[in-house]
């Protein structure tokens, strides 16, 4: 019918422009520990791998978030229900996202206990870049909002798209310079002005019509 057909077309191109924005967000996310093995050295990647995995936990933790923030932005069919629920998740993220700062006082203490005094320049490195992934942790709800509230997958690609240009960018013009901290800086920027992006965007839309 043609009603099947309309819903079969909206479900492609949702779920289209869906899987791209990920296949971009998945070139963005090893894109810098690349251009850093070839413009900084072995050293300098080292360096900034070290201090990138404190926040593998952050990362999961965000991925685990917007598990559970799609199914209710996807459920609420008021815009009333949706405004409400955005603040609270608003709130918990930005009170989990205080936790990749705690890497601020730790981190001389955390490299040295498992890296060892050769990795010290790790310990700037992870400063940057626990202000980016606060930044990453608290935007999580406001991804989930522009995907599963407003149905805006072809702008999720067109922000992750921006992102990895942003990123790439940064990192040509800080990695020569600054190595490894020019790679946390350069990641840390990018991450800032994008979920300030996705948050400004979060109270643009309004949600899609189901």
């Amino acid at each position: 019918s043609q009603i099947d057909q309309n819903l079969r077309k909206k479900f492609f191109n949702f779920q289209k422009w869906l899987t791209l924005g990920f296949v971009v967000a998945a070139v963005h996310g090893r894109i810098d520990s690349v251009l850093l093995l070839r413009l900084g050295g072995a050293d300098m990647t080292g360096f900034y791998q070290a201090a990138y995995r404190f926040f593998m936990p952050v990362i999961q933790l965000t991925a685990a978030l917007s598990l559970v923030f799609a199914p209710r932005f996807a459920s609420f069919d008021t815009y009333q229900k949706t405004k409400k629920y955005l603040g609270k998740a608003i709130k918990l993220s930005l009170g989990l996202a205080a936790l990749p700062l705690l890497i601020i006082p730790l981190s001389p203490f955390l490299v040295k206990l498992i890296f060892g005094l050769d990795y010290q320049p790790s310990i700037i490195t992870a400063q940057i870049l626990c202000l980016g992934f606060a930044a990453f942790l608290a935007g999580a709800p406001f991804t989930a909002h522009l995907i599963y509230s407003t149905h805006r997958t072809k702008l999720f690609f067109l922000i992750n798209l921006f992102q990895l240009v942003l990123l790439v960018t940064l990192d040509l013009l800080l990695m020569p310079l600054y190595g490894s901290q020019g790679a946390a800086w350069a990641m840390t920027i990018t991450l800032i002005i994008i979920n300030s992006l996705l948050a400004v965007l979060a109270i643009t839309y309004a949600p899609a019509k189901n």
